[in-house]
């Protein structure tokens, strides 16, 4: 499994149409395959923040969701939404609830 936490920060005054455009693409994501979660989240201490955690079935499987016209067509919007963004890579420690395989 291939863990992903994405960080998006909006623009001022765009956040409510970045909500809208992620949760749109959120339901879009579920029909992909390998996509095993997908959830957004919103930072309440950071009301422009929103958070995705993206796990993938393998490396195939996020190559498929990174090469999609949709995702193409989410980084075009993106670019006019979002002030700030980042992504990390995660390696499971401990914990339940995700399905997830620790390499320790």
């Amino acid at each position: 499994m291939i863990t992903v936490l994405a960080r998006l920060t909006s623009r001022p005054g765009e956040h409510e149409t970045l909500l809208a455009v992620l949760t749109a693409y959120a339901d879009h994501v579920k029909t992909e395959r390998g996509t095993v979660v997908f959830q957004l989240f919103t930072e309440p201490e950071s009301p422009r923040t929103v958070v995705a955690v993206e796990v993938y079935a393998d490396q195939e499987a996020l190559d498929e969701h990174s090469r999609s016209p949709r995702r193409a067509e989410l980084g075009r919007q993106m670019e006019e939404l979002v002030e700030s963004a980042s992504l990390s890579w995660l390696e499971p420690l401990a914990g339940h609830g995700m399905p997830i395989t620790s390499p320790r």
